[in-house]
């Protein structure tokens, strides 16, 4: 069965798994807001977050994000925990994003298992273990690193890109890329299951 707007137990197993290879135990607890009659969040609203086919735009995730962080904050006290919201929407472009370092994310309903633990622990710090770049090489625009290395003190090491995108300078195939949480092996959770000892110091550091 699809995903939904609620975290899964599968889901839930991962982000344990992944979290205590640097011996953090997350505590988990869901809250339940409804937002079906928001007009952010109603199809065809000229306003919207969601597009016709009641999709979120992908020009309005960070928009989204933010307003449901505010929503959240005005219904609870409690500022200093790891905000994920779970949306019943499908997504046009990512269906899953949280913001590095803020501890703070959405996940889409059309997200594979193995996205929350991989967009949560962006959420915690940790870069991709390859370089990302800011335009599709398929486009025929120049290539460009989307971040300055030397300007992220936790982006450690560069290995091989792994999304299958043609022409991509880094694609070097799945074979060749590492099995790490925060690769672009495979979507599937038997290909991406393990952390490093300095993405443990980063966690330990960040996640307090």
């Amino acid at each position: 069965t699809p995903l939904t707007g609620k975290i899964n137990k599968e889901e839930n197993l991962l982000v344990y798994q992944g979290l205590y290879q640097s011996l953090i135990m997350p505590i988990i607890q869901t809250i339940e807001i409804d937002m079906t009659k928001d007009l952010k969040f109603q199809a065809g609203n000229s306003d919207s977050f969601v597009n016709t086919a009641n999709r979120l735009k992908a020009s309005e995730q960070l928009n989204c994000l933010n307003y449901l962080k505010q929503k959240f904050l005005s219904l609870n006290a409690n500022k200093d925990i790891y905000l994920l919201f779970f949306l019943g929407n499908e997504s046009e472009r990512a269906a899953g994003f949280a913001i590095l370092a803020q501890k703070v994310g959405v996940m889409l309903s059309n997200r594979e298992q193995a996205t929350l633990v991989h967009e949560g622990l962006h959420g915690l710090a940790l870069h991709h273990t390859h370089m990302d770049y800011s335009s599709d090489s398929s486009t025929g625009l120049p290539v460009k690193p989307s971040v300055d290395i030397k300007k992220q003190p936790y982006m450690k090491y560069i290995f091989f890109y792994a999304l299958p995108i043609a022409n991509h300078p880094d694609f070097m195939g799945f074979e060749k890329a590492t099995s790490n949480i925060m690769s672009y092996k495979k979507m599937t959770t038997d290909e991406r299951f393990d952390l490093w000892k300095w993405q443990w110091d980063i966690l330990k550091k960040v996640a307090k």
